[in-house]
């Protein structure tokens, strides 16, 4: 696990999850469907009688044909991870825990602490030691690519906001090309609404740590 976190002043690659220009291309459509038609109550007919996870069904007030909407559907499978700029990362080793100092790109990962004898991850929202295998996956990780490497996950009510915060933090080596990725994803659920922060993809080169 060691030889997953990046070393101490390590370059790293700022990713983001991104659609095909094609894709965008049809939201847009759909967005201006659904401006011009001022009756909502057939759409929310149509969102209410669809099962949870499925698409929803073709209907041609969405403003795109048969084919575009099967286009839309197979296209919003398709979103992959692109490099949009660089920045360093920083990482100190304080006996066995290894302590993350973000900049201003990384500001999320400060106070981020691995504690590497006991599996467990430290974050400004609180402690766990759940901590799952990841076994690289091409399908299941189309959008950053296949990886191989741990995930720590935490659930967390704040008292002070009334919602549960939900923590993702994960460190891996790329099939592909052998770098090493991390991802740090963090969730705000409340009565009200889902706030989801925009996922953290870091790629990196990995080295010793010195």
């Amino acid at each position: 696990m060691e030889a997953l976190i990046p070393g101490d002043r390590t370059d790293v690659d700022l990713m983001q999850i991104v659609p095909p220009i094609r894709l965008v291309e049809l939201s847009q459509k759909f967005k201006i469907a659904l401006q011009k038609n001022s009756d909502s109550e057939w759409l929310s007919s149509l969102i209410k009688n669809t099962p949870a996870g499925q698409p929803l069904p073709y209907d041609p007030r969405l403003g795109v044909s048969k084919t575009e909407y099967q286009e839309f559907l197979s296209l919003s499978q398709k979103l992959i991870a692109k490099k949009i700029g660089t920045s360093i990362l920083q990482v100190k080793r304080e006996g066995n825990k290894y302590v993350f100092l973000g900049n201003n790109s990384l500001s999320n990962l400060t106070g981020i602490k691995l504690d590497l004898d006991r599996n467990l991850l430290e974050t400004p929202y609180g402690t766990t030691a759940k901590l799952l295998v990841v076994v690289a996956h091409t399908e299941r990780q189309h959008l950053t690519g296949a990886w191989s490497g741990f995930i720590w996950k935490l659930e967390q009510f704040d008292r002070y906001t009334n919602s549960t915060i939900k923590i993702q933090f994960s460190l891996g080596r790329m099939t592909h090309n052998g770098r090493g990725i991390l991802h740090y994803d963090i969730t705000r659920i409340s009565d009200r609404a889902v706030a989801k922060s925009t996922p953290l993809i870091l790629q990196y080169d990995l080295v010793p740590f010195r």
